[in-house]
């Protein structure tokens, strides 16, 4: 079996041990029996007193920290030497600060804008060293699993304030940024309700793409999941948007007898989810991309040989 036909772009992120997150090569060679080579992975950025204090200690010239411009520089060296034409970053941007996240994004928000240009001028820069022959995409989901329940996420659970700092973001990297598309991206399992998704909407003019974080959870929960994740895609559909799938990935509780039993069923739950996602093709659903994620447990036996 080979990864669902209906994807066009296929990423996969993965860290390293020291946090480190690996380029489309490097996952090559993690997952040598692959025989796919990857479009791209998601990164990470906090809108939290870190990333703050870094950009005001800058100046407020720099809203990228050390980290961030390690990894974009690397992938813009890694594109313009490649034979591909298009590297697709697939940015998830979190409100983290602890107390009143969004009140937070809303007294910095410069940061943001700054953030939107100078991702805007990377894109600016793979454009002008390839006479416009490759293309770095970034995509950004804001505030992705907003409903979730889990309650180390500070920012998940007020629609309202979800919404308004939705579009507030939006409009900023409108400003600074229009070629970078939005995502609405909620979290789906069967421990969740499909309900539940519907009030953190922000509208149809500020969203761009359609997408979701889709786990399983506990093994008994497959069929749950995959029918939250049919009908979430199937209302959706009408809609006419791009759809994607921001994060997929397999059984998230493993641990059994032994830690040693972790992630064992890894390629397995992965292939039966990218066979539900091949399925949704026959109604005509086709996702613009979608990313498989291999991090810590959801990796840890994954070779990812059938894609």
């Amino acid at each position: 079996m080979a990864i669902a036909g209906n994807i066009e772009t296929v990423m996969a992120l993965r860290e390293t041990a020291s946090s480190c997150i690996l380029l489309p090569s490097e996952l090559k060679r993690w997952f040598p029996s692959c025989p796919k080579t990857f479009a791209g992975f998601n990164f990470y950025y906090g809108i939290n007193q870190v990333n703050v204090n870094a950009y005001q200690c800058s100046g407020r010239t720099e809203a990228l920290n050390l980290r961030h411009q390690s990894l974009l520089n690397a992938c813009v060296k890694e594109l313009l030497a490649s034979a591909s034409s298009c590297l697709t970053l697939n940015l998830s941007l979190e409100p983290l600060e602890p107390t009143l996240p969004y009140a937070y994004v809303a007294q910095h928000m410069d940061l943001v804008s700054r953030l939107a240009t100078e991702l805007a001028g990377l894109q600016e820069k793979v454009g002008a060293a390839s006479n416009g022959e490759k293309v770095l995409r970034f995509l950004v989901r804001y505030a992705s699993e907003m409903n979730e329940t889990a309650p180390t996420n500070h920012y998940a659970g007020n629609p309202a304030a979800f919404i308004e700092s939705f579009r507030a973001v939006r409009a900023a990297f409108a400003a600074a940024a229009p070629a970078i598309p939005f995502a609405f991206s909620p979290a789906i399992r069967k421990d969740l309700k499909e309900e539940n998704v519907a009030p953190y909407w922000p509208g149809a003019d500020v969203v761009d793409i359609i997408s979701c974080t889709w786990y399983i959870g506990e093994e008994d929960q497959f069929d749950g999941a995959v029918d939250f994740f049919r009908s979430y895609f199937r209302h959706h559909q009408a809609a006419g948007k791009p759809l994607g799938i921001d994060e997929f990935g397999g059984c998230e509780t493993l641990f059994r007898d032994t830690p040693q039993e972790t992630g064992q069923l890894n390629d397995d739950f992965l292939q039966r989810m990218s066979a539900v996602i091949q399925e949704l093709g026959s109604e005509g659903i086709a996702f613009d991309y979608a990313t498989i994620f291999l991090d810590a447990k959801w990796g840890a036996d994954a070779t990812l040989t059938w894609v």
